[in-house]
């Protein structure tokens, strides 16, 4: 295997590890975010 190969692959599993991470993030505050306003809506229905 070539170096530069091998790190051009090093490269791309980077940045599939952050583009991972961001939608996990991402997922995580629009969940949370649900989460919030559906408590919100039930404190308010009380």
């Amino acid at each position: 295997m070539k170096p530069d190969k091998h790190e051009r692959f090093a490269r791309l599993k980077e940045q599939a590890r952050e583009q991972f991470y961001r939608s996990i993030t991402q997922l995580g505050a629009s969940r949370l975010s649900q989460c919030l306003k559906e408590a919100k809506t039930q404190e308010k229905g009380k």
